[in-house]
């Protein structure tokens, strides 16, 4: 009777982490469904010819047996838990607002200060210049704004709420707090700053996250991958978690292998430490300011901080075609990935461990304005001094 009892127990206890799902990278993306089938698994999801898939455990089997399994296969080069990541204006940064103005060249007016205090001024397309791409994985983008849409090279629904790439309202509490479609607008805000301060890049939209900003360790792997493949030499993450990501660190090193340099923002929970992803080494970490350059109330701080930029009172495009209004270091770090793209254009591309020293050591020392946080934010962005810095002619 005992021994039955004991059994039960066991199996009651493989069965309640039923649906279990891991991103596992293998020595080559041909290998996928062969590992698939070699363990109790079923393959949910693959970005060929990455080497990535999301696989979940089959009912009655004990996910840590199996993920210790799995990483004992020769085949396999990683096998992760599946995090979930949100936008960081959830905590600390407040909701966006609007204006009632359509997002278009009058938006560099309205950002006039902002594009002062970073040093960017419109430097015109040179014959020798080329395309630079840059991914953005958000929530999406507008497709109400055609001055937005035509920078747009391409779409991406990654998301498992929807099979499109928009940023529109769907009237979801994914995060079950009681308010529906908390980042509405979000992806379309980072969208517009980077194709502000990189009129001449093509945005590859990575819709990872639905309307309530929330999104997986695995739509992110599947964004940075397709990201990859379309060729992006930048990709912009503005969304993060608190937990460590093992995952993430392990997609990085593919992407700096192929060439693509991550930016992303530190977080808004307003203490010392970076929110994963920008947290890991190979990413371009960015902290928040207000318009003197003081550290934003609600951005995070850090040693690892690369860069800092403006994150107060941000103005860019909205869900609706209109001008939004928002707060957060969401939106400090599409700055930083717009101006790395548009210096870009003009040099040849850069390895990713030489440009992220690059940015790192450019833009203007806020240490003396800041000293509570001495080394700690990054010198703030200067559009002008990273070309300098970057060799643009």
């Amino acid at each position: 009777m005992k021994r039955s009892l004991v059994a039960l127990l066991v199996l009651v206890s493989a069965l309640s982490h039923a649906g279990a799902r891991f991103i596992v990278e293998v020595q080559d993306y041909r290998q996928i469904l062969g590992v698939a089938r070699s363990h109790p698994v079923s393959l949910i999801d693959i970005v060929k010819p990455a080497p990535f898939a999301l696989v979940e455990v089959k009912p009655g089997f004990d996910p840590i047996a199996v993920q210790l399994q799995m990483r004992a296969d020769p085949r396999v080069r990683f096998c992760e838990d599946n995090v979930a990541l949100a936008m960081p204006e959830h905590i600390g940064a407040g909701k966006g607002s609007t204006i009632g103005a359509v997002f278009d060249d009058g938006i560099y007016g309205e950002n006039s200060n902002l594009l002062a205090q970073i040093q960017w001024s419109l430097r015109p397309w040179r014959g020798t210049d080329r395309k630079v791409r840059v991914g953005i994985l958000d929530t999406g983008i507008s497709r109400q704004n055609p001055w937005l849409l035509s920078r747009v090279a391409v779409l991406f629904p990654i998301a498992r709420d929807r099979a499109d790439a928009w940023d529109m309202p769907t009237g979801v509490d994914s995060n079950r707090n009681f308010r529906l479609d908390e980042a509405l607008g979000h992806g379309s805000m980072v969208a517009g700053l980077v194709a502000q301060i990189a009129p001449y890049a093509e945005l590859v939209i990575c819709r990872v996250a639905d309307a309530d900003g929330q999104a997986d360790a695995w739509t992110i792997t599947k964004g940075i991958a397709r990201s990859v493949l379309a060729g992006c030499e930048v990709v912009n993450i503005s969304l993060g978690s608190e937990q460590a990501i093992p995952a993430l660190s392990d997609v990085m090193h593919y992407a700096e292998d192929r060439g693509t340099t991550v930016v992303a923002a530190i977080g808004n929970n307003g203490y010392r430490g970076a929110n994963y992803p920008a947290d890991i080494s190979k990413v371009v970490m960015v902290t928040g300011v207000n318009q003197n350059d003081i550290k934003a109330p609600f951005s995070n701080w850090d040693g690892g901080a690369r860069q800092a930029a403006p994150a107060t009172g941000i103005k860019s495009a909205w869900w609706d075609g209109t001008i939004g209004i928002w707060s957060g270091t969401s939106f400090a770090s599409p700055l930083v990935a717009g101006a790395i793209a548009d210096a870009l254009r003009s040099v040849p591309r850069v390895p990713p461990v030489i440009l992220r020293d690059e940015v790192e050591q450019s833009g203007t020392n806020i240490d003396p304005l800041n000293p509570d946080y001495d080394g700690e934010l990054g010198n703030r962005l200067d559009c002008a001094d990273l070309a300098r810095h970057l060799g643009v002619p």
